[in-house]
């Protein structure tokens, strides 16, 4: 048996977390003002990645537009997703299932659509960046991308929710809407706000994850089901929650990859991490880390 490279196993998970984390915050927003699970954030993340891979290699644009591109890309199809199917179900007191069968439906159609313009072929930003080799840790110029932008991406919200108006009102919508309603607060651009912010923030995470392996029409989907664990382990509503739980997971995914390797099974299962996590803390502790953070944002 292979000795373990324990530092590149925690960096390797921190860049997991990062990329968790990206996808998570922006589920974990929309869920807090419209208190439904929206399956369509996987889409975002998916067309974001797409959206950095035409303007790429495509289009040979540097990187740094794509990126731009990926954020600004899911971010407008999750407005437009929020205006045009989820507001007017909302507006008519329609129950959760229809909303997340909605969700589903338009989920369906986005993916098929870029499946019909891409193909269902893997494809691959060819970029190279610079590696440094540091004893037995290896980084990448890509790697040091994800978690500056990581780093950025929860100062910045950090400062949005505590520092700003429009985020002392998304945390006032989140906690109660009639009373934010009746203190004239316009809830409805609060959501859309919100929706555009978290979309583009999922557009990002598809684009690290193509940048890092390869874009496939159900690349969401492979990031949907850890930002669900992530969401309900940080505590749904909870920002710092969800920028812990992020970075436990990474580190419970990449140590299950090491061990199912050991075990001679296919790394693939690293995804039931997710689940049993899922699973577990619905048992156990329903209210996720939130309930231990004294003082966390709630958003």
């Amino acid at each position: 048996m292979l000795p373990l490279n324990l530092p590149q196993i925690f960096f390797n998970s921190i860049i997991t977390g990062s990329i968790f984390m990206l996808a998570a915050i922006g589920l974990s927003l929309s869920y807090s003002l419209s208190r439904f699970p929206n399956f369509t954030h996987a889409e975002y993340i998916t067309l974001g990645g797409y959206v950095g891979y035409l303007l790429s290699e495509q289009l040979g644009m540097p990187l740094y537009v794509a990126f731009i591109a990926s954020f600004l890309g899911s971010s407008l199809l999750s407005l437009a997703s929020y205006n045009v199917v989820f507001k007017p179900l909302q507006d008519r007191g329609s129950p959760l299932i229809y909303l997340m069968v909605a969700s589903i439906g338009l989920g369906l159609v986005v993916r098929h659509t870029i499946q019909q313009i891409w193909g269902g072929s893997p494809l691959t930003i060819r970029a190279i960046w610079p590696r440094w080799i540091l004893g037995h840790l290896t980084i990448t110029g890509l790697y040091i991308y994800i978690i500056t932008a990581a780093i950025v991406t929860a100062i910045a919200l950090h400062l949005l929710l505590t520092r700003t108006t429009i985020g002392k009102c998304i945390r006032a919508s989140a906690d109660n809407v009639e009373l934010a309603l009746s203190s004239g607060m316009n809830v409805s651009s609060i959501s859309r706000f919100v929706w555009l912010i978290g979309g583009g923030l999922a557009g990002l995470s598809g684009f690290f994850m193509v940048a890092i392996a390869n874009a496939i029409p159900l690349l969401g989907w492979r990031l949907l089901i850890p930002a669900f664990a992530v969401t309900i382990l940080g505590g749904i509503g909870s920002f710092y929650g969800v920028l812990i739980a992020a970075y436990i997971i990474g580190v419970a995914e990449n140590f299950s990859v090491v061990g199912l390797a050991a075990l001679g099974l296919p790394t693939d299962l690293k995804m039931l991490i997710s689940f049993v996590i899922i699973v577990v803390v619905l048992l156990v502790k329903p209210e996720g880390i939130s309930a231990s953070i004294r003082g966390g944002v709630r958003v």
